[in-house]
Formats: C-alpha cells, structure tokens, sequence
C-alpha cells in the first residue's frame, strides 16, 4: 500500500491566506461553487466570532529525511467547517481539490468533525445541506447512515441527518484535543513513530 502524503489537522491563523484562495470548484457543476465560497469565508467568520465555526484541514505532507519526519507542502487538499446552528450541530460545508477526489480525503474530513462534534461522550444527530446532484457528497453521507429529505424551502438541496454515536471503547479519551482526535481518525501513512508534521 502506497504511503498517504497527507494528514488532517485544526485551522489556525496562519493557514488564512491560503484557506482564502481554496478552490474545490468543478467546471460544469454549479452547486459546487457553494462550498468553495463558505470555505474561503471562514477565516473571517473564525476572526470576527460571527457564527461557532470549526475548521479542519487535510493538509499534503512530503517525508523530510533530514528531520526523519513529515513536513507540511503548504498545499491544503481539502477541507470541513463544522460547528452550532442554534440548537442544532451542523457540518456546514466539505470540500477537496478536483486532483485529489476518491482518496478518502472528504470521508477522512467528516468522520474527524463529526468525532469532534461527539467528544462529550454522547451521541448527536449531525445535519448538512447537500445540493441534490452532488452525488458525492451525498454518497459520502449514505455511507456514514445518512437520512435524508428534500428541503422544504428549497427544492434543490437535501437535508442529511448523520447519527454520530462515541466509540464504546475509545483509544482517545474525549476531552482530548482535536488534533488528537484527528490523529486517531487519519493518521499518514509514513516511516516511524507518528510524530505531528512540521508545518510550513
């Protein structure tokens, strides 16, 4: 098995400029063009606390030999915004770079938020709004359990209902960072004893 180059990790305020710039467009597909622009307004809502919003990223990493340890490539490959919606947990938007799809990226990116939605310890129905011919987003979703029905206020988007239950036998206690959390969810596949890559 060939080893991954990426590896998932929180948002932070020098990750900004690029989450900005983030582009998971595909031509020809409108609806994706969603998700790219509530990705690139992030960093803004996160600065200016206008709504409670996580990010996690899936970042490239390349092997730095000298230091026998990854090291970031400053290319983010995908990305999730997760957080409160009123009452309701909500993953507001996914996305992954056209070049980098059908690598387990996306899934990576929800298992890891919904686990950080979940680290009470109790379970939580997760909601997000998918447009109705985003069939990968709806895929990933039906392969989490997904239920699903059709917004009543608008009749292009499907509102998905992901049941997000804590492992009864937890490797990471659940007041533990996101990081590690995501550790136990997505670690790189490279030489050695997982260490956190270097970032760039």
């Amino acid at each position: 098995m060939a080893a991954r180059d990426w590896y998932l990790r929180a948002y932070g305020p020098a990750d900004r400029e690029k989450l900005k710039n983030f582009t998971c467009y595909t031509p020809g597909q409108r609806w994706t063009k969603t998700p790219q622009k509530m990705l690139r307004q992030c960093p803004d809502a996160i600065e200016d606390r206008e709504q409670d919003v996580t990010v996690f990223l899936a970042c490239q990493i390349r092997w730095d030999w000298a230091r026998l340890r990854p090291r970031e490539t400053g290319r983010i490959l995908g990305a999730i915004a997760f957080g409160l919606d009123g009452e309701e947990l909500v993953s507001q938007t996914l996305g992954v770079v056209l070049d980098r799809r059908q690598e387990g990226i996306g899934t990576a990116l929800k298992r890891a938020a919904l686990a950080a939605m979940i680290a009470d310890g109790h379970e939580a129905r997760v909601y997000s709004h998918v447009h109705k011919r985003n069939v990968a987003m709806n895929g990933l979703n039906a392969k989490l359990g997904s239920e699903f029905i059709k917004d009543p206020d608008d009749g292009d988007l499907l509102i998905h209902g992901v049941l997000a239950v804590p492992d009864p036998k937890p490797s990471t206690p659940p007041w533990h960072a996101p990081a590690e959390l995501m550790a136990r969810f997505a670690r790189a596949t490279v030489p050695g004893p997982w260490r956190p890559p270097i970032q760039e």
